[in-house]
């Protein structure tokens, strides 16, 4: 789009006035409708509630890293013999790499007590760590699941914003198509007005003399099609007002309603009429077209979820592929007596030589299970990347398919406005005509039925020019 048609877009947009502010009481202005919708609609409340699921989500997965108080006791009395009496306390903090730290008190006595779990009569004190060498050492299950939250925390808040921007697609539509049956009404009343003068002006001519009676009843049966084209277009009025109002809440809690737009003519639109100068931003988004288009991969919400997906498959990808590894934990912990309340000679002193250590292993010869698991991973993630790619590409082939449609709607708005202008001298002149005793009834009907066509026809494009630029916003993911 060059800047003479960008241009020529700002003046041919009527009403898209940016400001936050409400006009008087019986206006309801663009930019107050909008506040009140991101504001108190329950859809922007309920995407409110994906993002504290999100945060949710993360702050559960970090629980996996909470620091864990266990304790046990088993103790076996019978016929007057203590068997065995076993009793520990550890403490457990994961860490956020691969090793695991422990701290521990052992109590054991017993007359049956197995011998590897005898400890001295104080008990014995324990701490060391638990590292995983093969599997788990890069990527362990907790880390994994923290990742795929911290995406899916990422992909709430897109999804939110994915929202919030399809009902701001459906709002906007519903202002503009209100705003165009109001304008309609008013044109249609405008019409009723000017057929009534006219009937009462050819009675008063036919009763002199001036005209015959039979004029009388065309003109009065013109005035009956304009009041029934009347009550038309206010019952679309009204239908479009109701659903205009089904955007509009008042608070936000359960006694919530939707603002009721019910008394004719107490609340209307901005914008008395369809053109004028007011900004819209096409221009940017026309100036800056290319750059928007190649970024939607990166800023569009609804790509920006399939970005996010795809984190969270690949982090849990990478758990799987640490799975194909043999499982491998060694296990330390150094062990000491505690220190007992008087000091002296009998006192225990920490040393490195009380030790206990060990290692677990495992390897499933044929690696099926975790084979396949990674194999369905994989496949999860191509189809996640396809479904991304198509769904960039309708974006971006939609953005310019809306564009194109600016820039055709543009023209036709040019011509129509040129008809409307050529289409009401003519009218004009009929009346002059007509007045002067020079026409006939039938001609000025046919006149005055031409330019409220071209009217009607004028705010028709008007109003598919708003909404596809609409639809160009959203495509690129810049409803506001």
């Amino acid at each position: 789009m060059t800047l003479r048609s960008a241009g020529t877009v700002l003046f041919l947009l009527a009403v898209l006035c940016t400001s936050a502010q409400p006009g008087p009481s019986d206006v309801l202005t663009f930019g107050a409708f909008r506040d009140i919708v991101l504001v108190n609609h329950p859809i922007v409340l309920q995407s409110d509630l994906v993002i504290r699921s999100g945060e949710s989500t993360v702050r559960a997965a970090r629980g996996a890293f909470d620091p864990k108080l266990e304790a046990s006791m088993d103790n076996k009395f019978y016929k007057g013999t203590t068997y065995y009496d076993v009793r520990n306390a550890q403490v457990k903090i994961p860490t956020a790499l691969a090793a695991e730290l422990k701290a521990g008190y052992d109590l054991s006595n017993g007359q049956y007590l197995n011998p590897d779990q005898s400890t001295p009569d104080d008990g014995l004190i324990y701490a060391g760590l638990s590292v995983p060498l093969l599997q788990g050492l890069l990527i362990d299950e907790r880390r994994s699941v923290l990742q795929q939250a911290k995406a899916f925390r990422e992909f709430t808040r897109a999804e939110r914003n994915a929202m919030v921007n399809d009902l701001l697609l459906d709002a906007y539509g519903s202002y503009w198509s209100w705003w165009a049956a109001q304008e309609k009404v008013r044109i249609i009343q405008e019409m009723y007005d000017l057929a009534l003068q006219r009937k009462e002006a050819v009675t008063s001519r036919a009763i002199a003399g001036d005209r015959p009676f039979i004029d009388t009843l065309e003109a009065h049966l013109q005035m009956q099609l304009r009041q029934q084209q009347l009550q038309e277009m206010r019952a679309i009025e009204v239908k479009n007002r109701l659903v205009l109002s089904t955007f509009m809440w008042r608070s936000q809690g359960p006694d919530a309603d939707p603002v009721a737009l019910l008394v004719e003519g107490t609340t209307r639109p901005e914008g008395e009429t369809i053109t004028g100068p007011y900004p819209t931003g096409v221009d940017t988004l026309a100036l800056q077209f290319d750059l928007l288009v190649n970024q939607i991969p990166q800023s569009h919400p609804l790509a920006l979820g399939y970005r996010f997906k795809l984190e969270s498959l690949e982090a849990e990808n990478r758990w799987k592929q640490q799975k194909l590894l043999p499982k491998l934990d060694l296990n330390y912990h150094f062990l000491n007596e505690p220190a007992r309340a008087a000091s002296g000679d009998d006192a225990t002193q920490f040393s490195t030589n009380n030790y206990k250590w060990g290692f677990d292993f495992s390897f499933p010869l044929l690696l099926r299970e975790a084979r396949g698991e990674r194999e369905l991973q994989l496949i999860k993630i191509r189809d996640t990347e396809l479904e991304r790619d198509l769904k960039v590409t309708e974006l971006r082939n939609k953005a310019r398919a809306s564009l194109a449609q600016v820039e055709l709607l543009t023209a036709q708005y040019q011509v129509a406005e040129e008809n409307l202008a050529n289409y009401e001298t003519l009218f004009q002149a009929e009346r002059t005509r007509f007045f002067n005793g020079e026409s006939s009834l039938f001609l000025i009907n046919q006149r005055e039925m031409a330019y409220v066509d071209a009217r009607n026809k004028l705010i028709d494009i008007a109003l598919k020019v708003r909404l596809t630029e609409f639809e160009l916003r959203w495509a690129l993911g810049k409803m506001y």
